[in-house]
């Protein structure tokens, strides 16, 4: 599988460590190339590479042993079993089986009686503890101790056949999900699990490269998608043939009109007209020096005086200044609010 390595900012993989991609544990190719663990793990994947130590298959758990589950101890259940003591303690809480020799265990300050266990069960832990006073843990833990299951059970695991299974590497993973109607990372777990490639798309063939196609390239995506109907996809594979840049469209929206407004205006109401957030254009603003809409506002005694008269927003009517700025105001200097007028009965 060929993978370019065009990205300036992507690490520079000598042949040595891409040979041990795979064949050494991830940790090692970290170490040795001194870089972090999630960096190896990622350039694996993009290779294509099963992991040195594949993920064991799913547990399919038969009732013979479910029935041992709780009878002892969950590292003797897993060595009988031949499995991890993980996988057999996370089953057996799961199902709401106890552990081996564990007491029944009652809360402190609630006494559980015979028409509070009955709801155990029949709705969710949460509603449970709502209804009888209590905390959502100590309904679990009371739940749990007789081994009730649980109201809601956890997402039934999805048996691969044959026909799934082949599906994956043709069609992108969401496709994939939306058919099945599954989750994506349940595919993409399942794909990185047999080691096949990600889906890449690619454009039509009768797409021609033309000369004109190459000036198309230069306008804005969302100009493209939505006067032309191209996908981003193709726009975006279309560009990296073409070797050219994307457009950026921040610097685009910047026009002489659009930068004649900063200051004029608040930063929020551009930043809604030209689809920015306001953080965006105040940075903007501040690189070309331009002060802000509304300059902080300097207050005199005379103003001050009004706020030991009147209620914050007739004093922000009165002056013409935010809400908000009267009330900081009020609280930087410590004027309490003026005690409201008593209705007459």
């Amino acid at each position: 599988m060929r993978v370019r390595d065009s990205h300036p900012s992507r690490t520079r993989w000598s042949r040595s460590l891409i040979a041990l991609l795979g064949r050494v544990a991830d940790e090692t190719v970290a170490k040795k190339g001194k870089l972090c663990i999630p960096t190896v793990i990622k350039e694996r994947r993009r290779r294509g590479i099963s992991p040195f130590r594949p993920r064991r298959h799913p547990v399919e758990w038969t009732a013979r042993m479910i029935r041992l589950l709780g009878s002892a101890s969950d590292r003797e259940v897993a060595q009988e079993l031949r499995l991890g003591h993980g996988s057999v303690a996370y089953a057996r809480l799961r199902l709401g089986i106890p552990p081996y020799g564990a007491p029944s265990f009652t809360p402190s300050g609630y006494r559980w009686r015979a028409r509070s266990l009955r709801l155990l069960g029949k709705t969710s832990d949460r509603a449970v503890g709502k209804t009888l006073g209590i905390s959502v843990a100590a309904v679990f833990r009371k739940r749990r101790s007789p081994g009730i299951a649980s109201y809601t059970p956890g997402p039934k695991r999805f048996h691969w056949s044959e026909e799934t299974v082949a599906m994956i590497g043709k069609m992108p993973d969401k496709e994939i999900a939306r058919r099945l109607g599954i989750a994506k990372g349940t595919i993409a777990w399942k794909r990185v699990q047999l080691g096949k490639p990600r889906h890449r798309y690619r454009p039509p063939k009768r797409i021609a490269r033309t000369p004109s196609l190459q000036k198309l390239l230069k306008l804005p995506t969302r100009q493209l998608v939505e006067r032309h109907g191209m996908a981003r996809s193709t726009i975006t594979i279309l560009r990296k043939e073409f070797g050219l840049p994307t457009p950026d469209g921040r610097n685009l929206r910047w026009t002489p009109q659009a930068i004649a407004r900063l200051g004029r205006q608040p930063d929020s109401g551009i930043a809604r007209t030209l689809g920015l957030s306001a953080a965006g254009v105040a940075r903007e603003r501040r690189s070309l020096g331009i002060p802000a809409h509304r300059a902080q506002h300097r207050w005199t005694e005379r103003e001050r005086a009004l706020l030991r008269k009147m209620p914050n927003r007739q004093v922000a009517d009165r002056l013409g200044l935010p809400l908000t700025t009267v009330a900081w105001q009020r609280r930087w200097v410590g004027i309490p609010p003026p005690p409201r007028p008593r209705r007459r009965r």
